[in-house]
């Protein structure tokens, strides 16, 4: 073979190899990012239910799943003890956590996405108990509020100076609910959109109850964030995304839903 042909044939060869990386590259193209997604059992934020065969429902849920189709990727969402969803999200790598309060001791332990909720605590009472006026927390000290114990709601109101006069403690959310019904205390506290999931959970209609009074200083956004081992990239695509449903009426529809 002269060298002519010895040249011929090489580019004919590197045309072919170029040909069939282009066509490799495109049938098997870069696969996307894996993450996982931790959280714990916090209705109606996030929903586990045992009968509900793995899948996890909720408001905050619905935003974080709105969000991955915006990114165009599927992940696995673990439900776990939030000691152990913390924990995780701090050790691995593309973990995605949610709903998590921010804070300054937590501020340098992930990059964090955005708000995707909030609670928004109020004191609650019975509609047909309009003589039931609170305009401050001071204010609510003469009425009779029920909290589950150790609870947030107790520690946080304990904490505004409120004594065992103006507390009922019991061991459950749900019996707070019962004895506001039953007119065995005034108020109660919860988060707007747990209110009326935990009435509709417990049979009794949301419409016999009315806000008293809005707490800001038991108010908190929530947010949803990756692990520290992420990629930049992949964090600046999920605040992208969020940053679409918000603006184009997403985020606000899935709110919606679930106030009612």
């Amino acid at each position: 073979m002269n060298l002519k042909s010895i040249i011929i044939q090489r580019q004919f060869f590197i045309k072919i190899f170029i040909l069939i990386g282009g066509i490799t590259f495109v049938v098997f193209p870069t696969q996307a990012e894996e993450i996982l997604i931790v959280t714990e059992n916090f209705p109606p934020f996030q929903i586990a239910e045992k009968q509900s065969n793995g899948k996890v429902g909720g408001v905050s849920t619905e935003i974080v799943q709105a969000i991955l189709k915006e990114v165009g990727m599927e992940a696995t969402i673990k439900v776990y003890p939030w000691a152990r969803a913390y924990k995780t999200a701090q050790k691995k790598k593309n973990v995605l956590i949610y709903s998590i309060g921010r804070n300054e001791e937590r501020e340098n332990l992930f990059k964090w996405v955005g708000t995707i909720t909030n609670l928004k605590n109020y004191f609650y009472r019975l509609g047909s108990r309009g003589g039931i006026k609170v305009t401050s927390l001071e204010g609510a000290k003469q009425y009779i509020t029920a909290v589950p114990r150790n609870d947030f709601r107790h520690l946080f109101l304990e904490g505004q100076g409120f004594g065992q006069k103006s507390l009922h403690i019991v061991t459950k959310t749900d019996q707070t609910v019962k004895m506001l019904f039953k007119e065995k205390v005034d108020l109660l506290i919860e988060d707007e959109l747990a209110m009326p999931y935990q009435l509709k959970r417990l049979k009794f209609d949301p419409a016999h109850v009315a806000k008293a009074h809005f707490i800001p200083e038991a108010s908190v956004d929530l947010y949803m964030a990756f692990s520290k081992q992420t990629s930049d990239n992949l964090v600046n695509k999920f605040k992208a995304a969020l940053e679409k449903i918000k603006k184009e009426g997403t985020y606000d529809k899935i709110r919606e839903k679930w106030s009612r």
